[in-house]
């Protein structure tokens, strides 16, 4: 198994993907940073003989052998029920989105707001653009609060980018009115499960990672098994409720 990080270049990620088809590896695993530009390197390897199999992010069409991820959209859709269910107060709501370009970021925001766009009871006051990092977004956030106190929801893409978003708030002391629901709910210090636990979040959307199905599903195709072109991992809100029993069981 050889591992490369891209720290988030695409350039170098297309530059390890041609290294790993010129070493011709068997089976490549990718998670695109962004999906147009990783099309074409994608479609390389496939015609060069070497299954792809992508997991996470999609790219652009199905020129590749198979897919592992949650169902994004789904994930937008999760948030904003869960908002819908618990809401009490104005029913303004942020959303804070990943990276432009890439796949999550783009379909959990069409989910999101397809939930949001069919209860009157809330509304999308703002959208700010965030790139998944936890400093990319303070500034708008920050203007936005000022103008705004009312707002009730903050959904962020990534678990991330909403502890930074509750970082924001705490300097305008709002941090307790407004809740914030993120994604991903890692079991790690300031994962997602941590920061329900501690108050800091809502709720999270569980995004599971993967790595464990990937590495079987990779195997699966060295061995020329017959497997699905979408693999889809189940996911759940994590709140107050349910944060223990879920860290008990990823520990």
């Amino acid at each position: 198994l050889s591992i490369s990080d891209a720290n988030n270049s695409v350039e170098k990620q297309i530059d390890d993907i041609e290294k790993f088809i010129s070493d011709k590896g068997d089976v490549i695993i990718v998670s695109a940073i962004e999906s147009k530009p990783l099309t074409e390197i994608v479609e390389k390897s496939i015609k060069a003989g070497i299954p792809v199999l992508i997991v996470d992010r999609k790219i652009e069409g199905e020129n590749y052998t198979a897919f592992l991820g949650a169902d994004n959209i789904e994930i937008g859709r999760i948030a904003a029920r869960y908002i819908i269910s618990h809401h009490k107060g104005s029913g303004k709501i942020v959303e804070i989105t990943g990276a432009k370009g890439s796949s999550p970021a783009y379909e959990r925001s069409i989910g999101f707001n397809q939930i949001v766009n069919e209860n009157k009871n809330l509304t999308l006051v703002k959208t700010i653009q965030g790139n998944w990092e936890k400093g990319s977004f303070k500034e708008s956030l920050k203007n936005y609060l000022m103008q705004d106190p009312e707002v009730e929801y903050v959904f962020a893409h990534n678990d991330r980018m909403a502890l930074s978003a509750w970082e924001t708030a705490k300097t305008l002391g709002l941090e307790n009115k407004i809740k914030f629901i993120g994604v991903d709910g890692l079991n790690t210090v300031n994962g997602g499960i941590e920061l329900v636990k501690n108050g800091v979040l809502q709720g999270t959307v569980l995004y599971p990672t993967g790595g464990n199905e990937a590495l079987k599903l990779a195997l699966k195709m060295y061995n020329k098994e017959t497997i699905s072109k979408n693999n889809i991992l189940n996911t759940i809100v994590i709140d107050q409720n349910n944060a223990e029993i879920i860290e008990n069981q990823m520990d």
